[in-house]
């Protein structure tokens, strides 16, 4: 019977793309339990993985197509309840909340968050909450900035500054202030001194050569970006600024 044989091979190919499936979550299950006790061995809560699939499998609950690594290691109930069993199993320490870690979280927020309401609200409780925390101070100070608000934005980085003005978090915010400004003079000159006091610092690294090529002094970003990547263990992300300095100082060869 033609049909039976047909029958056959589509349950045998039925049969072999399940036995796939099943060893692939094998590994993926191994691959958390592996994860979870390299965060414990390093001090970080192992029920983090756990929490951060709660916020996936949250996130992605509404979306007619989740993104492309879901659909091939789905959030699911059970994956989360293995990783909370796993947790219990393991010790948790929480490492204790520093000011540079709860400065980019805050900084994480602010570009994460797209509906400026939202960040207005969270501002306003934390005033109510903390007025004179440092973080609340900083977040005050993004807020204003997104907003255009110049005079808040100047005020409360003053404030930052005056705490803690070799702070690079709020050098780069002022920067970020005085470019919007168009007090480039003032920002070049700030970013120059930091740059002394912390070389071959990344994020002040990029700002500068970023202010470079608005400057239109591409060739001087093109030569402080080559020193940068000459050294080891530098950030990837630096090759696309390079790329553009270089083609915006005729070495189109390069940036090939």
């Amino acid at each position: 019977n033609p049909q039976a044989g047909i029958a056959l091979a589509m349950g045998a190919q039925a049969g072999a793309q399940q036995f796939l499936i099943n060893h692939t979550r094998e590994n993926e299950s191994e691959a958390d339990r592996i994860g979870m006790h390299t965060m414990a061995d390093v001090d970080l809560d192992p029920n983090g993985m756990a929490s951060f699939f709660e916020k996936m499998e949250q996130t992605t609950r509404y979306m007619r197509l989740p993104p492309p690594v879901l659909l091939t290691h789905p959030v699911t109930q059970q994956r989360i309840a293995d990783a909370r069993s796993r947790a219990a199993d393991l010790p948790s320490k929480q490492p204790p909340a520093s000011l540079r870690f709860r400065l980019m979280q805050a900084k994480l927020r602010d570009l994460s968050l797209q509906d400026i309401k939202q960040q207005e609200r969270e501002v306003t409780q934390l005033q109510k909450d903390a007025p004179d925390d440092v973080v609340t101070l900083y977040r005050s100070a993004l807020l204003a900035v997104r907003q255009h608000d110049h005079a808040v934005a100047e005020r409360e980085i003053g404030k930052l500054r005056s705490i803690d003005a070799g702070n690079i978090s709020f050098i780069l915010l002022q920067n970020q202030l005085w470019q919007a400004q168009n007090r480039s003079a003032q920002a070049e000159q700030l970013l120059e001194q930091a740059l002394r006091l912390h070389p071959a610092h990344h994020a002040l690294t990029v700002a500068y050569t970023e202010h470079l090529l608005r400057s239109n002094r591409a060739a001087r970003a093109r030569e402080l970006l080559l020193a940068y990547v000459s050294q080891p263990e530098r950030e990837p992300n630096v090759y696309q600024l390079l790329a553009a300095a270089q083609q915006a100082a005729g070495y189109s060869d390069e940036v090939h």
